[in-house]
């Protein structure tokens, strides 16, 4: 998955989600996505790490890996 393709994906997320409009998911995915681009995190992690805050609320960071 390269950079473009997860940034596609987190915002499927949201709408999959039904949290387009909320102002606190809206603004995580915009941080995620910045951080997609300026961090070497892995896409894919950062990308289910997203998915698990949707789910539970939390930005559980500590599974995402960083490229070699």
């Amino acid at each position: 998955m390269n950079t473009k393709q997860a940034e596609k994906a987190i915002k499927e997320v949201l709408r999959d989600f039904h949290v387009v409009n909320d102002e606190l998911h809206k603004s995580v995915a915009q941080s995620v996505i910045t951080m997609l681009y300026t961090t070497d995190f892995i896409e894919c992690d950062l990308v289910k790490a997203f998915i698990g805050f949707c789910e539970t609320g939390v930005l559980d960071m500590t599974k995402v890996k960083r490229a070699l």
